[in-house]
């Protein structure tokens, strides 16, 4: 239904104008192509997914499996590679790096908009719709999550979802499909912690919906919401879920780590308070080193307090006790109930990061203090001023105790905060109570929350130019094919981890020169490492072998094909190794044991990668008639999902694949299908018979194709619902 627009009232398109021209001043330089975001993960993790992903794209196929990291690993089953993302197609179609700027940029915008719509739907406030979606889109957690592709995207989503989750719940049929199509697109992003707690927000209020209303039908159709997001998204949770079980993650795997300090409380009204300067000179909180800051605008947090009167309404309890109890969860081990809670219910502990949960305390907030803001027209000015006045000698004991901070000039960020207080709150007043500047004060008070938000901390997201990502560079390791690998020694990755240089023009240039991170994958360069969430346990811990030095590392880098390896006092230096024994080899006697074996033979220094290969118990009935020859092997093709090799034998032989094991490879040996063999723990081997053979292995995710038909289902029943007569599906209740 087309908006009636107000003289005097703010319309979702006037803020969609007021949001947008925020985020294209303040964010000039990366909307416009000038330049691009590159701080920490931005460079290290989401570009070079990107930009793998594209290529793939371009190529007419799925990236199931990704050749260039950890030996091979899975691509589309980390979940938040978004590959099945529908908006990932702004960076699919568009150049690159602009596109994913702009991807995040626009996501940013999203999560604002969201925002508006439900505080509007729920106070039935301009006013209020306007400062929680302006605070929202300017509050800590959007700015510096930008950094993360799939991190924005979720949370761009995240009040979508929770708006139409409890309008579906309490209206027709239709409306709740629309919300199982808009939550299957969250889930897609590849954000499990921020969409779980979407999930958690969304079945709170509609629990108390019905508990309030005591009724069972909202219960209902929250059950049918889920079952509909779960189906739809199964082509991406599959794979997932049969990676984590494959994954080096366990219920214990860094639980607790990077929580909020007990005294991080107080960066909700000083930003800066006890932050250090880190790399590119933005701000970060000792103890956790996830998110720079969460602050969230004062002049419109302050309004939260004015729900003390109405503290009884649904809305206002629900999100209170959301937000106070995920604060105590981000203390994490200090704070005691996410030790308690995470040992009750052990997939909790998959939430690497405590700190995380302020993602929920932030939220809640922007709802909280929306009801609040909605309230202020009944409000006196010497009511409101008493409250910013709370606000404002809050923030000056925590600028004493900081006054001094060799980081950061703390008197100064106190005096912004607290203009920006002063000011926005002041202006939100003069909105609400006199009717003739009451579109004007709303633009003014919502461009003082977008200035809060954006000079909260000094740096959010530097950039650099954008050829970084494409330029040629002549100081990465040389390898004599594209089958051989590079090795980032374990001292050098420290010392890149910690390096710190000014120029950020040299930092990423520098970065890719040696393949840090996730960033071979913009040269297509195959390395032993990288930077991913998940990887196959075992592969993993080949990995973890490759940096001990109480092994033979030499025999290890033979048996891997690595071709060049970094040096261990020198950045941007690269040494050849000799003898490597190629991708596919064969003719290795068999030996039968497992893990242990070939650890151990690694640990003793008598392992011979050209002469054994160490293969599971399992193994040694259908390999009883193998015996050790001379093997001539020719790669003939390799790509991502493939590869093909001509075998020549005297004898059953077995090829060494020095690609990870994963049950989605299928070996054909001249035609017909071989049975593919766990070996050195975790790379693969396939027999071949004497004289000439053909051998292809293609990787095949069976979980992704089971998924795909749960996904059709599940789209066609949501189009059921979609396209069914309203009189037959309708809701006596109106939506909420």
């Amino acid at each position: 239904m087309k908006e009636t627009a107000s003289p005097s009232e703010l319309t979702a398109g006037r803020f969609s104008a007021v949001l947008g021209l925020s985020i294209a001043i303040l964010f000039a330089a990366p909307l416009f192509g000038s330049g691009s975001f590159f701080h920490r993960d931005f460079a290290l993790f989401g570009y070079p997914l990107a930009h793998f992903h594209k290529e793939a794209f371009w190529q007419g196929e799925l990236p199931h499996w990704n050749p260039y990291n950890y030996f091979g690993m899975p691509f589309l089953a980390q979940w938040n590679t978004l590959t099945l993302y529908p908006l990932s197609l702004i960076y699919l179609l568009l150049p690159l790096p602009w596109s994913l700027n702009f991807f995040c940029l626009a996501h940013l915008f999203l999560g604002g908009l969201g925002m508006f719509f439900l505080a509007r739907a729920w106070t039935t406030s301009a006013l209020a719709a306007g400062g929680a979606g302006m605070a929202y889109a300017w509050s800590g957690i959007l700015i510096n999550s930008l950094k993360w592709p799939n991190n924005i995207a979720a949370l761009g989503l995240m009040p979508w979802v929770v708006w139409l989750v409890r309008r579906g719940c309490s209206g027709s049929w239709r409306a709740a499909a629309v919300a199982a199509l808009v939550g299957t697109v969250q889930m897609l992003s590849g954000a499990p912690e921020i969409i779980f707690m979407t999930w958690l927000a969304a079945g709170a209020i509609v629990v108390a919906d019905a508990m309030g209303n005591k009724r069972l039908q909202p219960l209902l159709k929250l059950a049918a919401i889920i079952a509909l997001v779960a189906l739809i998204s199964a082509a991406q949770l599959l794979p997932f879920f049969d990676l984590l079980s494959r994954s080096q993650r366990t219920a214990q795997y860094e639980e607790g780590e990077w929580a909020l300090p007990l005294w991080g409380v107080a960066n909700f009204f000083l930003p800066l308070f006890k932050a250090i300067r880190s790399h590119n000179d933005v701000a970060a909180q000792p103890g956790q080193f996830w998110i720079a800051s969460y602050y969230l605008p004062l002049g419109f947090l302050v309004a939260a307090a004015l729900c003390y009167r109405a503290r009884k309404q649904r809305e206002i309890l629900c999100f209170t006790a959301l937000a106070l109890f995920a604060l105590w969860m981000a203390f994490g081990r200090a704070g005691g109930l996410h030790s308690a809670i995470t040992q009750a219910i052990t997939f909790l502990s998959f939430m690497r990061y405590p700190v995380k949960f302020i993602v929920l305390v932030v939220f809640c907030s922007c709802i909280v203090a929306a009801f609040g803001l909605a309230r202020l027209p009944s409000v006196s000015l010497k009511r409101w001023v008493s409250f910013v006045g709370v606000g404002l000698a809050i923030i000056l004991p925590l600028a004493l105790l900081q006054w001094d901070s060799p980081h950061f000039s703390i008197p100064t960020h106190a005096v912004f905060r607290a203009g920006f207080l002063a000011t926005s709150a002041m202006l939100l007043f003069v909105a609400s109570q006199k009717p003739e500047w009451r579109l004007r004060g709303t633009y003014a008070a919502l461009i003082a929350i977008a200035l809060d938000g954006a000079t909260q901390i000094p740096v959010h997201n530097p950039v650099v130019a954008p050829h970084v990502y494409t330029a040629t560079l002549t100081q990465q390791p040389q390898l004599e094919s594209p089958l051989q690998r590079a090795m980032l020694l374990f001292e050098t990755e420290q010392r890149l981890n910690h390096l710190s240089i000014e120029d950020p023009q040299q930092d990423v240039l520098t970065s890719r020169a040696m393949l840090f991170c996730n960033l071979n994958l913009l040269d297509r360069k195959p390395k032993n490492d990288g930077f991913f969430s998940l990887y196959l346990r075992e592969a993993a811990q080949v990995h973890y072998a490759l940096q001990q030095t109480n092994i033979d590392r030499t025999a290890l880098m033979r048996l891997l094909n690595v071709g060049q390896v970094s040096d261990p006092d020198q950045i941007l230096a690269w040494s050849p190794v000799t003898n490597a024994l190629g991708f596919i080899s064969g003719g290795q006697v068999p030996k039968f044991g497992g893990a242990p074996e070939f650890f151990g033979a690694l640990a003793r220094g008598d392992f011979n990668p050209q002469g054994e290969i160490i293969l599971e118990e399992a193994s040694r009935d259908d390999l009883s008639d193998v015996k050790p020859e001379r093997v001539e092997v020719e790669v003939t093709d390799r790509t991502a999902h493939q590869i093909r090799a001509r075998v020549k034998s005297s004898n059953k032989a077995l090829l060494f694949v020095a690609e990870s094991f994963h049950p989605g490879w299928e070996a054909v040996v001249n035609g017909s299908p071989a049975k593919v063999h766990k070996a050195n723990h975790a790379f693969m081997a396939v027999p071949v018979p004497r004289g000439e053979a053909v051998v292809e292995l293609k990787f095949r995710d069976k979980h992704f194709e089971r998924g795909l038909w749960l996904s059709g289902f599940g789209l066609l029943a949501t189009a059921t619902l979609l396209l069914a007569r309203p009189k037959r599906l309708a809701n006596s209740q109106h939506s909420q």
